[in-house]
């Protein structure tokens, strides 16, 4: 006599006979069909959830803490963040996007005005070889009346780059050539 039910056999070595084997195709016909209607009606609600899910993160980072922080304030947080390690440690700001300073102002357009208008931020630097003296004029002009640390190796072809930092040379307080 053939078995109604598989599911004691289910995970076990037993093999079903010609007719058994009729029977759980028709079995697996009916249950992935079954799968597919209830997938017709949980798609949608799937995908309504992680909509509203969403909507409900983006709302309460508007809630949060930080974003009530006075200007100042976070300012404050960015330049003790950005602490560099002088000379010595050769820990001077490099201008690359993944780093601070600019990597602040890629977190949001409030985080580019602070830290764009934060001066301590912008007065270290290590100047890279072929670096447009555009970036370098935007750079010291970023750190206003501060002084200014550098690191730059002298070449030939950068005879424009130290004419700019002479030009600042009252402001200097720490140089590595």
């Amino acid at each position: 006599m053939d078995k109604v039910s598989f599911d004691d056999v289910l995970g076990t070595n037993y093999t079903p006979t010609f007719n058994e084997r009729c029977s759980i195709k028709t079995l697996v016909d009916s249950m992935e069909q079954e799968l597919s209607s209830l997938n017709q009606v949980l798609l949608p609600l799937i995908a309504r959830r992680d909509k509203l899910s969403g909507s409900i993160a983006a709302h309460k980072a508007l809630l949060t803490p930080a974003r009530r922080l006075p200007p100042e304030l976070v300012s404050e947080i960015f330049t003790h963040a950005t602490v560099y390690g002088g000379l010595d440690n050769l820990m001077l700001p490099r201008p690359r996007v993944s780093e601070a300073p600019l990597k602040l102002g890629r977190i949001c357009r409030r985080w580019r005005q602070i830290a764009l208008s934060t001066p301590s931020l912008w007065s270290s630097v290590t100047i890279p070889q072929n670096w447009a003296i555009e970036g370098l004029q935007e750079w010291i002009r970023r750190a206003g009346a501060l002084t200014l640390s550098f690191a730059v190796e002298i070449h030939q072809d950068n005879l424009e780059v130290l004419e700019l930092l002479a030009s600042y040379q009252k402001q200097w307080k720490e140089v590595a050539l």
